[in-house]
């Protein structure tokens, strides 16, 4: 099971964006975050995949602490897969028609 506990603030620390967050997954679990706007659900997956510097707290994925992928994303690619709200990576697709090609190409049925 990985782990999971950060808390993240604004650079000016007006705001914690994101507050004693806490979970652990399988490997072979897939994880939805669901909340409203706000909420800091696009700030906690970007600490997860090392878009954010963490205020306090660890991330660890496949049994690596996230401050280790700062300096070689590719790693973090390998370990974790993640769709964000915009931008979706394949045009013309729909959320789900996306994270559903992306989970085969990972070897989920």
């Amino acid at each position: 099971e990985e782990e999971a506990s950060l808390v993240h603030s604004s650079p000016s620390d007006f705001v914690k964006a994101v507050k004693n967050v806490s979970f652990g997954l399988d490997k072979s679990e897939c994880f939805i975050l669901l909340g409203v706007n706000g909420a800091g659900k696009s700030t906690t997956f970007k600490c997860l995949t090392a878009d954010e510097k963490l205020t306090t707290g660890e991330v660890i994925v496949a049994n690596t602490r996230v401050e280790e992928f700062y300096e070689d994303s590719s790693k973090m690619a390998n370990a974790i897969g993640y769709c964000p709200q915009t931008n979706p990576l394949v045009y013309g697709l729909s959320v789900k028609e996306n994270l559903e090609m992306f989970a085969k190409l990972k070897g989920f049925q």
